[in-house]
């Protein structure tokens, strides 16, 4: 419902405020093409990580011999925007892109079944990462202006699409047999965004810009089929649980229950942060 009320809102103003500014003698609209660097919180995804090596440490049965599965916050992403002028300081900007964060992690792990048998080794590798589609609705207003620079205030909303990655292979060294996980998750939900941008101007059509923005946006109930060991579960969600004082995962359809499972909910993968960005800026019709 989200998603077809927010996607009217677009269609709506696209049909109606070009012909709106041209019948004032208003200025053309314009076209920016963006890529940049972005910082993500992540939330749910980087406590897990972390306690699921700590919880491997705390274990008298278990240990690491070498590496770590690392919380992962930088990434990239590159998009487009057209601002659509309501007067000669003030456009409407709808924009779409693509947003991507995720790191390969390796780590060495020794595991015992008592205090009294011997380790068994193993060689894991866990591929992680988020991706977003963001469709964007923002508000741009002329700070100031002369003939060769724009500073310009920058707000809106959005709807963000986002995917969950998650690969995990395990190989026992000591009898070598590998084993898989896969699943991809995916999800939707509002988010916030507001920044400043500065645009240099090259000659009347075309600019070079850069700007902050800050992003809002946590997105939770992600869902697909997982494939662990051979075996497929369709529709599993993403949870959050805790073991003891150690947060981790739970990739299942159904809410896992029982004792060794505390404060389990619906995982949260937060998408806040803020990026900066440069492109290029084209201008039509003024």
């Amino acid at each position: 419902m989200k998603t077809m009320s927010f996607m009217a809102v677009v269609f709506l103003l696209i049909l109606f405020l070009p012909a709106a500014a041209q019948a004032e003698g208003g200025p053309g609209f314009q076209i920016k093409l963006f890529g940049g660097a972005t910082y993500h919180l992540l939330g749910d995804f980087s406590e897990c990580l972390k306690g699921w090596d700590d919880g491997v440490e705390a274990s008298p049965y278990s240990h690491i011999e070498n590496g770590e599965f690392s919380p992962f916050h930088l990434g990239g992403e590159f998009g487009v925007e057209v601002i659509l002028p309501i007067d000669r300081r003030l456009g409407i900007g709808l924009g779409t892109g693509y947003i991507l964060t995720g790191k390969e992690s390796l780590r060495e792990s020794a595991w015992k079944s008592d205090k009294l048998a011997p380790y068994e080794f193993y060689e894991e590798k866990l591929n992680p990462g988020v991706r977003a589609i963001p469709l964007t609705l923002s508000l741009h207003l002329d700070v100031y202006s002369n003939n060769r620079l724009n500073l310009s205030a920058i707000g809106g909303i959005g709807l963000y699409l986002g995917t969950v990655d998650w690969k995990y292979q395990k190989n026992n060294k000591n009898s070598p047999g590998l084993y898989n996980e896969s699943w991809t998750g995916t999800s939707g939900g509002l988010g916030l965004h507001g920044g400043m941008e500065l645009d240099f101007k090259i000659n009347r059509r075309l600019g070079l810009f850069i700007e902050g923005i800050g992003r809002y946006a946590r997105l939770t109930g992600f869902q697909g089929d997982f494939l662990a060991g051979g075996q497929t579960e369709e529709d599993a969600l993403l949870w959050y649980t805790e073991w003891g004082q150690f947060p981790g995962f739970v990739i299942a359809a159904d809410e896992p229950t029982g004792g060794i499972y505390d404060n389990v909910r619906k995982a949260v993968i937060d998408l806040s942060g803020f990026s900066v960005r440069v492109g290029l800026k084209v201008r039509w019709g003024d």
